[in-house]
């Protein structure tokens, strides 16, 4: 059993993700492998394993930590409106390369407790974070790597994602956020993330705002499996304080029934509702 963990959406599901995977088993010699991602890392996975369905064959398990694939939006409601009615003028306000790039020299200026704090109240402003399931010492320890480089071209595809609330394909037909012309027809493709075969167990906060599991369930197949965690926020899934409890056991227990080791000697059947014990 082989796990990758990843963490922009468009390139990644057409190049990285395949490459990667096709690297590993050529180096492993597996048949398959199991695919854990987080946030970003989902995104990347439903995309991929959609528009490749070769790759398919190859995860035995995607199992989605806190996963993103048409969040509603922001909870600043200015920034939310702002940057839904042009998702382009982050190329205006942040240019074409990194987002944030200043974030790690304030890092390494602030003392380490401001700096958290500073992260913190950002993380309420912007998407109704609390963080009250992870202690201090661990938001010292990982929240300075929370605003690691991205590029500009991903965030500006995520508020694509965010106006027409379904998960599209990056649009490279980029309109000047100023100057407006006449409504077109025109309209991104959708990721036809309902073909993907590969075996899906989703594990969600009920308290992610980024989240819409309603929504997300009706963009997936029928074999997808959801388990919701009860006070979970975004970050939670990765840093709560009881993630040895709630999150770990149900990895896992995942991997282990997906597992190609598993099939191949115990011969059993490996639906989605057989995947993880429900709760």
């Amino acid at each position: 059993m082989t796990i990758i963990l990843t963490g922009a959406v468009y390139d990644f599901a057409w190049h990285d993700i395949p490459d990667s995977i096709d690297h590993i088993l050529n180096v492993t010699k597996a048949k398959s492998l199991g695919y854990v991602g987080f946030s970003q890392g989902t995104a990347q996975a439903f995309a991929a394993l959609s528009i490749h369905p070769e790759l398919n064959e190859k995860i035995n398990v995607f199992i989605a930590l806190a996963p993103a694939m048409s969040p509603a939006g922001l909870a600043a409601p200015i920034v939310d409106g702002l940057m839904k009615s042009s998702p382009t003028l982050l190329f205006l306000f942040f240019g074409r390369k990194s987002i944030l790039s200043s974030a790690s020299m304030w890092q390494s200026i602030l003392y380490p407790p401001i700096f958290t704090a500073f992260i913190d109240k950002s993380l309420d402003w912007l998407f109704d974070w609390h963080s009250h399931n992870i202690t201090e010492y661990q938001k010292i320890a990982a929240f300075a790597h929370l605003y690691s480089y991205a590029s500009v071209k991903s965030v500006v595809h995520w508020f694509q994602i965010m106006r027409n609330a379904t998960f599209i394909m990056y649009d490279d037909d980029v309109l000047s956020p100023v100057v407006r012309t006449s409504v077109s027809s025109y309209r991104p493709a959708r990721f036809p993330t309902r073909n993907i075969a590969s075996p899906i167990v989703l594990l969600y906060g009920d308290s992610d705002s980024l989240v819409d599991i309603d929504s997300m369930l009706s963009q997936l197949p029928g074999h997808t499996y959801a388990k919701r965690l009860h006070g979970y926020e975004h970050l939670d899934i990765l840093w709560g304080a009881n993630v040895d409890r709630d999150v770990i056991p149900e990895v896992l227990a995942a991997l282990s029934r997906f597992s190609e080791r598993k099939k191949d000697i115990v011969g059993e059947d490996l639906s989605y509702s057989a995947a993880v014990k429900a709760p």
